[in-house]
């Protein structure tokens, strides 16, 4: 981290996660970076990727979904990464999603239009489980640093839960 010229540095979120979604949050240190960080995502400088557990079967195994979502356009791409059989569950595939723009709720909805939704999403899967949380992981985030232009890729492993999951579900791969 680049020491701040800023007498009392603030740390703020440069973006949400929807409840119960895991992963990475881009912080900002100061409030002149914040407002860069803003400028980067609203031009699209900055990528957002997440890994999801979707229940049901999408019609191609990677594409772009284009929709509107509270009047404005919602764009994300995905791509089938594996496949597993839960006795409990059905068919479960993992998906890696690629952000292009962000709606509230984009990937919860976007999943509901080409499966049944993300394992967990009790708004928008349309078969509900008990299982606790929802499996949406933020996983990678690419840009550039607004002070020294390098670029920047950080990762973060899914959570355990994912893991335990694929234990606990029997798994037998389909790809």
């Amino acid at each position: 981290m680049y020491p701040s010229p800023q007498v009392d540095p603030i740390f703020r979120a440069a973006h949400r996660l929807d409840f119960e979604t895991s992963g990475l949050v881009l912080i900002a240190k100061t409030t002149s970076t914040l407002k860069f960080i803003h400028t980067m995502f609203a031009s699209r400088e900055i990528s957002k990727n997440y890994l999801a557990f979707v229940q049901g079967d999408p019609e191609n195994p990677k594409a772009t979904i284009r929709s509107f979502i509270n009047n404005k356009e919602a764009v994300s791409s995905y791509e089938v990464i594996k496949s597993i059989e839960s006795n409990k569950y059905g068919r479960i595939h993992i998906i890696k999603f690629s952000l292009i723009t962000g709606r509230t709720h984009q990937l919860r909805i976007h999943s509901s239009n080409i499966a049944s939704g993300i394992l967990g999403d009790k708004k928008y899967n349309m078969h509900p489980t008990t299982i606790k949380g929802m499996f949406l992981h933020a996983y990678h985030l690419n840009f550039h640093h607004p002070i020294s232009k390098t670029s920047l890729t950080i990762e973060s492993q899914w959570p355990k839960k994912f893991e335990r999951f694929m234990s606990w579900s029997d798994a037998k791969s389909y790809m």
